[in-house]
């Protein structure tokens, strides 16, 4: 049979094989964390925001600092977090800097020109005859000249370390899925933007940006 795997199964088992065998083959539930709860909420609440009838939200969100100028994105966040179960003020606060943080970094990818094709939340599979790898792309633009930029948001507390740097997994699965989906890209790079920090910064590390 054909073994499902996506990036997150394939770092658990390189990381802990029992903690792989006990999540999913066990199922064994995972404790409950409220950062990826808070990162879930953001997620969402950012695909919203990249539908192109929403352009008007974002720009009057960056002009005033504040998600929750508009009321029905206040809603939305408030809903989602509820869902979430981190309503508490504090968790609130920190989902919203997590979406500014998002919407200021490049949001619509235009700052090396007008992407040909955007694409949010955009499905992979990657097969074989012994495995399907797949997963969803948060952020992709295709340009013009064949180079894709691939985003992937992420709500953890520190930004990557070792190697997760040198030699990151995920990074290569959107690669090579981006290169399967679309043979005329010619290159591709991979932001991993960590919403906690200032993303709007130049691209280093402890500005919460990883391009490579």
């Amino acid at each position: 049979p054909v073994t499902q795997l996506s990036a997150s199964k394939i770092k658990t088992a390189k990381n802990c094989s029992w903690k792989y065998y006990a999540i999913y083959h066990l199922h064994i539930p995972e404790k409950a964390n409220s950062g990826a709860s808070m990162g879930s909420c953001s997620h969402y609440v950012l695909e919203c925001l990249a539908r192109s009838k929403w352009n008007d939200y974002v720009t009057k969100i960056l002009k005033e600092d504040d998600p929750f100028c508009i009321k029905s994105v206040e809603r939305l966040i408030r809903k989602h977090a509820v869902r979430e179960n981190v309503f508490d003020d504090e968790s609130v606060e920190k989902i919203k800097l997590f979406i500014l943080n998002g919407l200021k970094s490049d949001f619509y990818g235009e700052a090396r020109g007008k992407p040909a094709h955007t694409f949010t939340e955009k499905s992979f599979s990657i097969k074989n005859d012994r495995y399907n790898i797949r997963g969803f792309i948060d952020r992709l633009f295709i340009y013009e000249d064949g180079h894709a930029v691939i985003r992937d948001y992420k709500s953890s507390k520190e930004t990557y370390k070792g190697e997760d740097i040198s030699f990151n997994v995920q990074a290569i699965i959107y690669c090579l899925a981006v290169r399967e989906m679309f043979p005329h890209v010619k290159s591709v790079s991979v932001e991993f933007l960590f919403l906690k920090f200032d993303c709007a910064l130049e691209s280093e590390w402890k500005t919460g940006i990883y391009q490579g």
